[in-house]
This record gives structure tokens, sequence and C-alpha cells, in this order.
């Protein structure tokens, strides 16, 4: 049934169309209606004049049937040729001359002429508003002649005037309303044309771009079709690589045999000595050499203990080795040479052979060379300490000459300045400062000899009042509020580096309120369990509580996060070098104690610092009496420091002796053998260009074996100096000092004899 309906529904539609196909929609319009008008009016002539015929108007039937014959010329010659525009205007002008003919011959009860009223309607859409409006007045002007002649034939209709004028306004009227439908909808479908045209051009490029889509979707595949290949061919050169590491896997085991038969039958003694110090493997020669096997020396420790009993030795021993360590390099060798005590007590000369391998253990070559280094007076001294250690001792020392001369001409003032005078309480402040420094520069000397720290019990609150109250001095912006618990229990710690702690906080402070404000300190008495919901997991015992609050610029989560890391400043690289609160961190940390940061943007800044407490309140600073002892000898000073003997020889003026200068060790010696018997002390500076303090001491006891020296010097006691002392130095005072700390050290030299 479906398949009927279909049928009859392409049958109609071939009779409406005509056969033809056009892509245009108007096009397809106007042959639908140019066929069915035809088709309608085949239908309505032929029976009319047919009719007419029978009853006897022959002229009127012939012509009917004409015209109905014309109509189906035109649609026979339509189907033929596809050609739509001749039917259309055969049809037209069929029709009009139809309609004219209904006029003059007035049609049924004279109403032939309403037929008229149609006409302007589909010719103006058959064939466009122009062609149309030519033919609908074309059709109006016959008429009108028509009307005007006026003929009195029988066989023609007489219309009255008033019917006439009536005809004509209407005609017109449809025709005027027509021929602007048919304006508007031609300049509509010229629109609807352009649209057409640009949704073509946009349909073109979407094929366009779809053509190119689909080449880079090909070009993709042809890539991955490569890539792949190419994994295929790495897949292959990775087995084949597998393969020949197995092979060498192999011949690697085959070499270990052959080495391991070498090891066991070698002459020489051999250890393997793990990264992590442990003992892995030792061969029959060593234990011959030694006596030892791998169950006396599993370990280093055992090793070091064990085959140096001497506590010196085995240390110079260690410090050798493990310096050398250092500075291996994976497959070359260190040779050095050591006296070991083997397991019977008796002592051998050992030439060892270390070597790092590449996986970090130690394999060592041991021969003993007992007889041929008997004549061997020295082993070779191990470098003592490294050059970052050796810089940071030089910057000390210079350092520390600089506040020399600042402590020096401050004594040199203070001698002179009364008490009350308003200056003498900041000279005071920068004798003061003097001292912090040379704490600073202590402790970087420290450093340099591998952080030797002088720790002792302390009362922190004096040491936060005091450092406060210097710094209040020199910030007069910032207003400091002190909160200091009466009874606060001592800490043991390095006071250094508890007032290096102080100072990196208080400046840090300063720093994050560059326009002034104000600095909370306070400190108190906690416990393991007043110290609650933090990071890190707090020891039990007492601790005391530093709190150091500013009132500043703050921080954000970020830069809190960041705070302790070496390096890191918020300052620039012209202004802060990022080692203040790492340096803080550091010294919290090693002292067994806790340091937490809380801090918001525009909000300030806390710093608290748990240190753990002793059992006892802290020890009170107590005052000792500035005493200044004078004397009335012929002093010798030595240094290559131009400021500092200058200064040096006013102190020494004004406390009552006669002064001779030396520049330089060698104007020393040429002064002395000079003045030898009337100087009585020679204060001599230990580090100096050309011949150093050492040295010049050496030469001045050839000189006279009785001299009595005082040594000076910017670097520690350790080292240098403690080796001169160690050969009969008499003193050692270390650089900066104040008139009563120099005054007091001569007298003790000077006055031993009378003791």
């Amino acid at each position: 049934m479906k398949t009927s309906n279909n049928h009859v529904k392409r049958l109609t539609d071939n009779i409406i169309t005509g056969g033809i196909e056009k892509d245009d929609v108007e096009i397809m319009l106007k042959v639908r209606m140019i066929n069915l008008m035809s088709i309608i009016a085949i239908l309505i002539l032929v029976p009319l004049g047919i009719v007419d015929l029978i009853r006897g108007s022959s002229t009127i039937g012939i012509f009917v049937l004409v015209i109905a014959a014309v109509i189906i010329f035109n649609q026979f010659y339509l189907r033929k040729s596809g050609d739509y525009v001749f039917p259309i205007y055969c049809g037209i002008s069929l029709v009009a001359a139809y309609f004219f003919y209904a006029l003059i011959t007035g049609g049924v009860n004279n109403t032939g002429y309403l037929w008229y009223f149609t006409f302007p309607l589909f010719t103006l859409f058959l064939l466009g508003a122009k062609r149309g409006a030519l033919v609908t007045l074309l059709l109006l002007f016959i008429s009108i002649l028509f009307f005007t002649m006026n003929p009195s034939s029988s066989r023609f209709t007489v219309y009255s005037t008033d019917l006439k004028i009536r005809f004509v306004a209407s005609y017109l009227v449809i025709f005027l309303f027509s021929y602007l439908f048919e304006t508007l909808r031609e300049k509509a479908q010229q629109k609807l044309s352009l649209k057409n045209v640009e949704l073509e051009d946009t349909i073109a490029e979407l094929k366009e771009s779809e053509e190119k889509l689909q080449k880079a979707h090909e070009e993709l595949e042809r890539r991955v079709e490569e890539r792949t290949a190419d994994l295929v061919k790495v897949n292959d050169q990775l087995e084949k690589e597998i393969k020949e590491r197995r092979q060498a896997g192999e011949a690697l085991r085959e070499s270990e045999d052959r080495y391991r038969v070498l090891v066991e039958e070698s002459p020489f003694g051999v250890s393997l000595v793990g990264k992590d110090g442990r003992c892995k493997y030792l061969n029959p020669t060593f234990t011959e050499i030694f006596g030892y096997g791998l169950e006396d020396i599993s370990t280093g420790r055992e090793w070091f203990q064990k085959a140096y009993p001497d506590q010196k030795y085995r240390e110079k021993v260690i410090s050798s080795w493990t310096s050398d360590l250092r500075d291996a390099v994976p497959g070359e060798p260190r040779p050095c040479t050591y006296t070991v005590t083997c397991k019977d007590g008796s002592e051998k000369i050992i030439h060892f052979r270390p070597v790092t391998m590449e996986t970090g253990d130690q394999f060592v070559i041991y021969e003993d060379i007992t007889e041929r280094t008997q004549l061997e007076a020295q082993l070779q001294l191990a470098q003592r300490m490294e050059a970052l250690g050796t810089l940071a001792g030089g910057i000390a020392h210079n350092f520390n000459n600089l506040l020399t001369g600042i402590m020096g001409n401050t004594s040199l003032i203070l001698i002179d300045t009364d008490p009350t005078h308003p200056h003498y309480k900041r000279l005071k402040s920068i004798e003061k400062l003097v001292d912090s420094g040379s704490n600073l520069t202590r402790q970087l000397l420290g450093y340099a000899r591998k952080g030797q720290y002088e720790v002792r019990a302390l009362n922190v609150n004096l040491l936060m009042k005091e450092i406060a109250d210097t710094f209040a001095l020199t910030k007069k912006d910032i207003s400091v509020h002190q909160e200091l618990e009466s009874n606060l229990h001592g800490i043991h710690a390095d006071q250094g580096q508890i007032e290096q702690i102080l100072w990196n906080l208080y400046v840090n402070a300063a720093d994050a309120m560059p326009a002034g404000g104000e600095l909370f300190l306070r400190t108190t008495n906690v416990t393991d369990k007043d110290i609650k919901d933090k990071p890190y997991k707090v020891k039990p015992g007492t601790y005391i509580l530093l709190t150091v609050r500013d009132t500043g610029v703050g921080m954000d989560r970020k830069t809190t996060e960041r705070i302790f890391e070496p390096f890191f400043t918020t300052k620039g690289l012209a202004k802060g070098t990022g080692l203040g609160l790492a340096s803080v961190y550091g010294i919290v940390k090693a002292h067994g104690g806790y340091i937490d940061v809380d801090s918001k943007k525009g909000k300030g800044t806390t710093f608290s610092i748990y240190l753990p407490a002793l059992k006892k309140q802290g020890p009170e600073n107590k005052v000792t009496p500035e005493t200044i002892e004078r004397g009335k000898e012929m002093l010798m000073l030595v240094d290559d420091e131009a400021m500092i003997l200058e200064v040096g020889q006013e102190m020494l003026e004004m406390l009552g002796y006669t002064v001779i200068q030396a520049k330089g060790g060698e104007k020393a010696l040429t002064l002395y053998k000079k003045h030898k018997d009337v100087v009585e002390l020679v204060i001599l500076d230990m580090v100096m260009p050309g011949m150093g303090g050492g040295e010049t001491y050496d030469q001045l006891k050839e000189i006279n074996p009785e001299v009595r020296v005082l040594l000076s010097s910017g670097y520690s006691i350790d080292g240098q100096a403690k080796e001169i002392l160690e050969r009969g130095c008499d003193g050692f005072i270390q650089k900066p000092f104040n008139m009563k700390q120099l005054s007091q050290k001569i007298r003790e030299i000077l006055d031993k004899e009378h003791s």
C-alpha cells in the first residue's frame, strides 16, 4: 500500500512539474503554476468548446477548442524541450486572449470581466515585476480601447460607464498591489540569493577545511607509522644492547673470577671497605701482615682503634685519612704511609694505596715497607683545614685588626672622658659593640677550626637586656618593650652564638620597620607540655621561651616557608646575604632547641625560640672593677699595621711605658739587637708579611734566650699561636683588646718573676 501511494505521488509530481527538474525553487514554482493552470484550462476549455459546438455556437466553440489545442501543444513542447520560458509567455498570451474574449462577450451573465482581476496576480509572478507590468498594462490598454470604441454589434457585450470606471479602477488597484508585492518579493529573493551564495562559500570553505583536516589526519597517521617504525628500531637496538650487556656481565663475572684469584694470591694485603665504613673483604696476605681477621676489624672504627692504639696518633691518622678521602677522585690511587700496630703488638710501617671505586667503596692495598722506611723520620702532615676555613680565619684576623684600632682609640678617649660626660655612655656602647664584633669574629675563627666553642651557663635575660639597650641606642625610631621573667632558668650555651641569634633577630625586625615601630621582647619558663601543636616532636624537659615580636610589614605564607633557607633573602643582593636567619636556625638546632615563626602581611612577625633550660636560675653577671695597671718599663711593639702601631703606642704611653715601634719582623730584629738590654717586653704580632711572628720569635730567642714576649693576633689562641706558646712564649692577647686588658696582660708577664 505504501509503495502504491509513493508511485501515485511521483506520477502527480511529474504531471505538475512537466518532468522538469531545476535547483532554483522559484523556477520550479513557476513551472508548477503554468502546468497546473494549463491542466485546469484544458479540463475546462475542452468541455466548454464541445458544448458550444453542440449548441450551435460554432465560432465560440472553435475558438475555445483552438485555445485548448494551443495549451496542449504548449505542454508537449515544455516536456520535450525543457524550456519553460516560451510556454510561460505562450500560456500568458492565451490566458490574456481568453480573458479579453470573456470581456467582450460578457461570459455567463455578463461576469466574464471578473477573470481580468486574476491576470495581474499570476502574470507579475510568472514574468517578473517589469515584464509582468508591461503585459498587464497592455491588456488593460486593449480593454480600454474596447470600452472607448463601444461597438454596437450584438456579439459584444455593452457595459455601463459606471461599471467601466469601476472595472478599470479595480484592475489598477489589483495591478499596483501585485506589482508592489512582486517587487518586494524579488528584492527579498535577491537577498536570499546573496545569502545562498555566502552559504555556498561557507560550505565550500568548510569542505576545504575538511579536506585539510583529512590531509592532516593522513599526515598524522603517516607520522605515527614512521614513529612506530622508529620505536621498533629502538626496541630492536635496546634488545641488542641488553644482549650485549648480558654478555658483558658474563665477561665481567669471568674477569672477577680471574681478579679474585689474583687478589687471593697477591703478595700485598688487600681490603674492601664499604662506603658505610664496614669491612667487606680481607685477603689472606692482609691477615699474614697484621694478624687481624674480618671478625677482629669488621668496621673502620675497630680498625683505627686496634691499629693505632695511641689516641693522639690515631686522631692524626683519622684526620689525614678523612681529609684525603674528601678529595678522592674515583679510580685514582691515594698513596700514604702509616705506622700500624699489629695484633701481636708489633709495629710495622705500611704503605697504603687506597682507591675510591665508582660504587663509593674503598679498595685498599697494603705493602709492608718497615725495613725499607726505617730511615724515614716523619710522616707527611695532612692539611688541617679546608680553603673556606682558611679564608674565614683570614677575614676574622683582618677584621680583628680593625676592631683593635677602634677599641684602642675608644679606650684612649675614655681615659680622658669624665663618666658624667654625655658622650661617655656612647663610648662605652662602642666598646660593647666592639666586644660583640670580636665575639662574632671568634665564632668565625671557631668555624675555621671546625667549631670549637666555649659553652657555659648563661643568663639569657642579661644578654637580652644588654643587647636590646645597645640596639635601642642605634635605632631611635623603634620603641623596645621588655617583659623578662624574673626567675628565668639558665641555659648551657655559647654566649657568642646566643648574642648572634639576638642581634640577627633585632636587625631583622629593624629591616621590617623602615619607618620605625615597636619591638616586644619576652622571656618565660615553659615545659614540653606547653609546646603543643607543633610540626616537630618536642623532647621532654624544661625550656626557656624567647619571643621577639615586631610591628613591621610582615611576610606572606610563601616567604615564611622559606625564611630559614640559606641564601634566601627578600632584601636584594645589595642589602642581604640570606645567611642571618639561616644561622639563627642552625644555632638553635645545634643547642637542641626549636624555633617557630608566625607572620602575616601587614601584621608584623613573631619569632619564638625554645632552648633547653638548666634546673637552676641563670647566673648573675658579676661587675668587676675596671682597674688599669701602669708601669714605666721600655717595651717594643711589633706589627705590620701602621694603625695598630700608632694606637698601640699611644695606649702604652698612656700607661706610662716607653715604646719602640717596629714595623715587621726584620725591623724588630734589627731594633732589638740594638736595644735588647733595655727592652723588658716585646709585644709581637703573629701574622705579618715576610717574616712572620713565629720566625721572629725564634730569632728573638736566638738573640736573647731570656727575652719576654707577649704574642698578639687577630687569630685565636689555637693553631700557630699555640705552637709558639709551647715553644716558650710568655703570653697571648687576642685582638681586639682595650686598655684594661692590655695593661693587665703586660703586668702579668712583667711581674711573674716577683710572684
